[in-house]
C-alpha cells in the first residue's frame, strides 16, 4: 500500500493504492545420489562380509538418511549412516541388484533419489580329496595264499565323506565303499609283480574317483624246499661175519 498526501488535508494520507505480492521461501531441492560403491568386487563367495557405501549431494546442504535394499527388500531403516555391510550366507547365492535411496525429509519419505548396483554371490567353490599314502600291512612280496590289507590315506580341504575303491591292474575289486582298506588273499594264481591302486572321491566332483595312488606288490610261489634224509638203519647191527 502507498498513501499520498499534501498536508492540506488529511494527515494520515489524502490518497492510497494497494498491490499484493507473494514472497516464498527459498525452494529446497531433493538430493541426488551420486555413487554407489562396494569394497568387494563381485563376485564374493558365501560368507563373505561386503560393505556398500553410498555418495550423495544435496544443494543445501541438508542432513541426509539412507536406506540399503536387495532385491527391493529393505536392509535398513532409513538412518545417517552412508554404508551398510552385507553378511552373505549360502542362502544368498546368485544374482542380486543392491539398492540406496537418499531423502533430506523435505520431500518423498521413501526416498528422494536412488542408485543400484549388481552383485553375485557364489558357492563356496569345493576342492576335491587328495590321497597322500598307500601302505600294506605286509612288505613285498609274499607267497601265495597270504593275506595283505592295503590301507588308504587321504585328505579333502572340507572334510566331506569319503569313499575308496581298490583295483588290482586296472580291475576293480570293490565297489566305492567308506572304508579306506582291504584284504587281497592271495592265491597261485596271482603268482607275479602286481599293481595295486585306490582311488577316492568326495562325490562332488568325478564319480570314477577325484585322486588316486599305486603301489607294486609281488605275490611268489611257495618255495619248494628239497628232501633231507633223516635216518639210515639197518636190519642187523653192525658187525655182521661175512657171507
Amino acid at each position: 500500500e502507498v498513501r499520498a498526501r499534501d498536508n492540506n488535508h488529511n494527515p494520515e494520507g489524502d490518497s492510497s493504492r494497494t498491490m499484493d505480492f507473494v514472497v516464498e521461501a527459498v525452494p529446497n531441492n531433493p538430493p541426488e545420489l551420486v555413487d554407489l560403491v562396494a569394497d568387494l568386487a563381485s563376485p564374493q563367495i558365501a560368507g563373505t562380509a561386503v560393505t556398500f557405501t553410498a555418495a550423495a549431494s544435496d544443494p543445501e546442504n541438508d542432513p541426509l538418511e539412507f536406506m540399503f535394499l536387495v532385491d527391493g527388500q529393505a536392509r535398513t531403516d532409513f538412518i545417517n549412516n552412508p554404508s551398510w555391510t552385507w553378511t552373505t550366507t549360502e542362502q544368498d547365492i546368485g544374482s542380486h541388484t543392491i539398492e540406496v535411496r537418499a531423502r533430506d525429509n523435505n520431500h518423498n519419505p521413501e526416498g528422494d533419489s536412488s542408485r543400484t548396483m549388481d552383485f553375485v554371490v557364489e558357492a563356496v567353490p569345493n576342492n576335491p580329496p587328495e590321497l597322500v599314502d598307500l601302505v600294506a600291512d605286509l612288505a613285498s612280496p609274499q607267497i601265495a595264499g597270504a593275506a595283505v590289507t592295503f590301507t588308504a590315506a587321504a585328505s579333502d580341504p572340507e572334510n566331506d565323506p569319503l569313499e575308496f575303491m581298490f583295483l588290482l591292474d586296472g580291475a576293480a575289486q570293490t565297489e566305492f565303499a567308506s572304508s579306506p582298506s582291504w584284504t587281497w588273499t592271495t592265491t597261485v594264481e596271482n603268482i607275479g609283480p602286481h599293481t595295486i591302486e585306490v582311488r577316492a572321491r568326495d562325490n562332488n566332483h568325478n564319480p570314477e574317483g577325484d585322486s588316486s595312488k599305486t603301489a607294486e606288490f609281488v605275490v611268489e610261489a611257495v618255495p619248494n624246499n628239497p628232501p633231507e634224509v633223516v635216518d639210515l638203519a639197518s636190519d642187523l647191527a653192525s658187525p655182521q661175519i661175512a657171507g
